[in-house]
């Protein structure tokens, strides 16, 4: 059982089928968007929800339940949970937060690369510049071009 950091947003947790669709739906016509919401909903209340039922429902007990949460929780509670951490969790934790931040960065400057290139190059469609993006990003990271990703073995700046 891992810790999961409760301030984020609900699609984290609920990304793979089943039920995950409907309940990043519900949660959203509800504006519960981060797992301490849905934490301080009972599953009585949920079940008042338009389009959730007792098997999302169970699901969503099921994956709170892998990380020590459940539904029904109160503010201290989730506060208490928030506070238990082990010297081996803070290291971790700063690690993931690290390989996060880098990611951000790294997807940041793919969608800012993808913009100048769709910008500069009117003949590019968007897929198409995304896709140049990612060939340059993996590029700057390193990444030998055998490795890379990208199908499209055209280059744009021979046009």
């Amino acid at each position: 059982m891992g810790k999961f950091d409760i301030d984020r947003p609900i699609a984290e947790l609920f990304s793979v089928e089943p039920y995950a669709l409907r309940i990043r739906n519900v949660c959203n016509s509800h504006d519960i968007a981060t797992i301490r919401e849905l934490c301080l909903h009972s599953n009585w209340d949920l079940l008042h929800f338009r389009h959730l039922g007792e098997r999302s429902i169970a699901h969503m007990e099921e994956m709170l339940g892998n990380f020590g949460l459940r539904l029904g929780m109160t503010e201290e509670d989730l506060d208490a949970y928030m506070r238990f951490e082990t010297e081996d969790d803070k290291d971790v934790t700063t690690i993931m937060r690290f390989e996060e931040s880098e990611e951000v960065k790294w997807d940041q400057r793919r969608y800012e690369v993808a913009r100048d290139l769709y910008v500069r190059y009117r003949g590019l469609s968007p897929y198409e510049a995304m896709e140049e993006a990612e060939k340059l990003i993996l590029a700057l990271q390193g990444v030998p071009e055998k490795n890379n990703r990208s199908k499209r073995r055209g280059n744009i700046f021979n046009r």
